[in-house]
């Protein structure tokens, strides 16, 4: 069974991705239903070194009829290389 990971933020930036994989990620448009975009502030330096800001794309709960557009994304397997550097809290909510 295929896992698919919606993308909304930095990692839909191919530079973003080339760092992280090494290659450019194959998706599609897609949307998330009930949620709206905003932003954090970040303070990881390596993450900043690699988007090239400290702001973020978050996802938050919205109104029924908002939506937010991102990619979507097959999720790499557990024996893919190299392994998806996901943040800790990513990781638990994919579990």
């Amino acid at each position: 069974m295929t896992v698919m990971l919606f993308v909304y933020g930095s990692l839909r930036d191919p530079a973003v991705q080339r760092a992280l994989f090494g290659r450019l990620i194959e998706g599609r448009p897609d949307a998330l239903p009930g949620y709206r975009l905003s932003t954090v502030t970040i303070r990881d330096a390596a993450a900043i070194a690699t988007s090239g800001t400290a702001t973020h794309r978050i996802v938050r709960p919205g109104d029924p009829g908002t939506a937010s557009r991102g990619w979507r994304w097959p999720s790499p397997g557990p024996s893919s290389s190299p392994p998806m550097p996901m943040r800790p809290a990513i990781t638990r909510a994919l579990r």
